[in-house]
């Protein structure tokens, strides 16, 4: 039988849904530093001690809204080749405590606005999912992300700004974006990020590099560009925030601009 759930869906007044995300799934679940094998009805809402959920190889296509709710210590969900395909607004409403999110070998295309909204998590993994579209405002106000893992997708391109609506997010250690379709970096991708130890983004099809691409950042330890198709290299970027930027050993060094603008070497 379907538990009745109360959820505030943006502004919006308390509705009554039905929550049915994980009929027949069968979840590790620890709580009390115990793990537990469990096979869950419906929801998990009943777990209100349980602090890591994992499922694997198990059939949960969508995360309805509200689907979480009521487990105010857990830390993290696992979801691995679950064959995911959609994530509703606010399937992660209520969550505290959790710290990471790892959703990867599902099958999400698209990520859409308000997904992971103002969660305190510090990492967040997406890999493997074939994901082609990230929208705008996916990252919004993900204030406390540390580790933002992306690779293995087919990301062809990145919006502009991507991260500048990310309210305080000022600091990135890791963000992985490696194999990938991607064909260019445009200006101003990595808007309002100041500081990111790693980026990588080898291993993709990148032609282009906008010259204004990581203008916002002041320091960064490495930034991988090794296995693309750059033939040039704009010198804004060598002359970045990174410590190191890698590229492929079979380029010249003068695949970077030779020339610095007048408006670089004055700033």
């Amino acid at each position: 039988m379907l538990r009745k759930i109360e959820l505030l869906y943006s502004f919006l007044a308390f509705t009554q849904v039905s929550c049915q995300c994980f009929d027949d799934v069968k979840f590790s679940i620890t709580k009390n530093d115990i793990k537990i094998t469990v096979l869950k009805a419906d929801t998990v809402n009943d777990e209100r001690l349980a602090t890591e959920i994992f499922a694997e190889n198990e059939h949960i296509p969508v995360l309805q809204t509200g689907c979480f709710k009521g487990l105010p210590k857990l830390k993290y969900i696992g979801l691995y080749n679950c064959g995911l395909k959609q994530i509703e607004k606010c399937a992660f409403l209520n969550l505290p405590s959790a710290k990471i999110i790892s959703l990867n070998f599902n099958n999400l295309k698209v990520i859409e606005n308000g997904v992971f909204h103002s969660l305190e998590i510090v990492k967040l993994s997406l890999i493997g999912n074939g994901i082609q579209d990230i929208k705008e405002h996916a990252f919004y106000n993900l204030t406390y992300l540390e580790s933002l893992d992306l690779s293995r997708n087919n990301l062809i391109t990145l919006k502009p700004n991507i991260f500048y609506i990310t309210q305080n997010i000022q600091r990135i250690n890791f963000s992985d974006l490696s194999y990938n379709n991607l064909t260019s970096i445009e200006k101003n991708t990595f808007q309002g990020l100041k500081y990111i130890d790693y980026i990588l983004l080898n291993n993709n099809n990148i032609v282009n590099i906008h010259p204004a691409a990581f203008r916002s950042i002041v320091q960064g330890k490495m930034l991988n560009l090794q296995n693309n198709n750059i033939n040039e290299i704009p010198t804004k970027v060598k002359y970045s925030g990174f410590n190191e930027v890698l590229f492929d050993e079979d380029k010249p060094e003068d695949i970077f601009e030779k020339e610095i603008t007048k408006e670089f070497t004055q700033k």
